[in-house]
């Protein structure tokens, strides 16, 4: 696997949020975009959500996107 360089876009994707609207990473082109893949049964996963949460509290208004992905887990589990 190759990783993004600085500068480089990383590419697109589009999945479903919990609500079932569409979301791709390039609806956030411009933005700084933080992509966190987790999971309910990942304890380190679950302990760093307060962190990303005020991470993004902090910083939404200067463009700063936090992206949790958990594409395994059923909707009612992560909800």
């Amino acid at each position: 696997a190759t990783g993004v360089n600085q500068g480089n876009l990383a590419s697109d994707f589009t999945l479903e949020t919990i609500d079932g609207t569409k979301v791709s990473l390039s609806d956030y082109r411009g933005d700084v975009v933080l992509v966190n893949f987790w999971a309910t049964w990942c304890p380190p996963c679950r302990a760093e959500i307060p962190d990303l949460e005020a991470a993004y509290q902090a910083r939404q208004g200067d463009g700063f996107v936090v992206l949790g992905i958990n594409v395994e887990e059923p909707r009612e589990a992560v909800a």
